[in-house]
């Protein structure tokens, strides 16, 4: 098995230095034909520019006897990947949640990688907002799946001696998660490969993790009408039912429907009220949701006003403290807020599950940039979200925003 390595620093600094010449060359060229970069350029730019990134952080992570460490784990990926252009083969592997043993001959490019497929599916979840909220996050599911879920909510009968009970009518429906493809594909220089020890590693580590989080958020959070992502569907998607004002939304939920859209009141300002925030706790807990895995969301812009907003005059408490408002967390996110609008949501998000299905497949193809002298990595995972109860859910619609 392959073991930590250290690396001097200088490696890493001549490397960069290349950079800088090439990116010096390609800027005197253009300067020279007096013309903008063309579209290999721009792409050859962009790649030197995220491997220079990169190769910053290793220098910046020097001990004092200007030593990098390279981990085992950067050592067999760096291996995989020249074996794989060694091979001239298109390389596709299962990254699964569990490790799999894998034998570190240079004549075997189709073993797995352990280390590797937990620290690329590990940043995917610990980074997602989605998992701070408290919503379930299932992974490793297949075949189909579905989430039963009640109707009505019935009640007893307060009945006299020996009279007949009438039958009570409960009903039951379901939710089908509709798995929806998920994929990221970067380029990768064989430089960077051939090169630079451990780069390669977080290269990937830094591009392919990061971009499916950012979609499963923008989705998760979406609230413009019309805006689709597949079978990853939000609680806040498209937000109805608006009533003008928290005051007035007690009448309008003193029903026992089921909501077929989130819940909306429109707030009085462009920042939003204690007493807003307090309705909108209750404009959900008001529907018989439990309280529990609450949150609210919203921009960190929001979120920053209302940590200098006192309740009231002179109470000298502020509308969010110590990161929650009255005890129920807050978090942050862009994504809440769409071009034309902006957003507080607030939810119970134990009814807003997360189901990733079957593995993640990881691809390493050495030919298809080959006359850019690139190898493509491609992540792709398929993802499904749904609201179990619509009820759990509400919204504040800030104005003037």
């Amino acid at each position: 098995m392959f073991k930590d390595k250290q690396v001097s620093v200088e490696q890493y600094i001549n490397r960069r230095e290349e950079i800088n010449t090439r990116l010096n060359e390609i800027a005197d060229l253009m300067e020279a034909e007096k013309r903008e970069a063309s579209a290999s350029e721009l792409a050859e730019i962009e790649n030197l520019k995220r491997e220079k990134s990169v190769i910053d952080l290793k220098i910046s992570g020097a001990d004092s006897r200007g030593n990098v460490t390279i981990t085992a784990r950067e050592l067999a990926f760096d291996a995989y990947l020249r074996n794989v252009l060694d091979s001239r083969t298109v390389q596709e592997e299962n990254l699964k949640r569990e490790a799999h043993y894998i034998t570190t001959s240079t004549t075997n490019v189709n073993g797995m990688i352990p280390v590797t497929i937990n620290k690329i599916t590990e940043p995917l979840e610990e980074g997602l907002i989605l998992d701070k909220v408290g919503l379930p996050l299932l992974t490793g599911l297949s075949g189909s799946y579905l989430w039963p879920v009640g109707g009505n909510a019935v009640e007893a009968t307060i009945a006299g001696e020996a009279v007949e009970l009438q039958d009570a009518e409960m009903t039951f429906g379901k939710v089908i998660p509709v798995p929806t493809r998920v994929g990221i594909t970067v380029n990768i220089t064989h430089q960077t490969i051939t090169q630079t020890e451990g780069v390669a590693y977080e290269y990937v580590m830094r591009q392919i993790p990061q971009a499916i989080k950012r979609t499963l958020n923008a989705a998760m959070f979406n609230t413009a009408a019309g805006t689709t992502y597949g079978g990853v569907q939000g609680p806040f998607q498209a937000p109805a039912a608006a009533t003008g004002g928290a005051a007035s939304t007690v009448a309008a939920l003193n029903t026992k429907a089921k909501m077929k859209a989130c819940y909306k009141i429109t707030a009085a300002g462009s920042i939003p009220t204690y007493a807003e925030l307090k309705a909108l706790k209750g404009v959900v807990l008001v529907k018989g949701v439990p309280a529990e895995h609450l949150a609210y969301v919203m921009d960190p812009y929001t979120a920053s006003v209302l940590e200098g907003t006192s309740k009231d005059a002179g109470s000298g408490q502020m509308i969010i403290q110590n990161g929650a408002i009255d005890g129920i967390p807050v978090y942050t996110t862009n994504y809440i807020n769409n071009a034309a609008k902006c957003y507080v949501g607030f939810g119970n998000f134990g009814y807003e599950p997360l189901q990733g299905f079957g593995a993640m497949r990881f691809v390493v193809d050495p030919y298809t940039g080959a006359t850019k002298d690139v190898v493509r990595l491609t992540l792709n995972s398929d993802w499904a979200a749904n609201t179990l109860k619509q009820e759990a859910f509400a919204v504040i619609e800030l104005a003037n925003s």
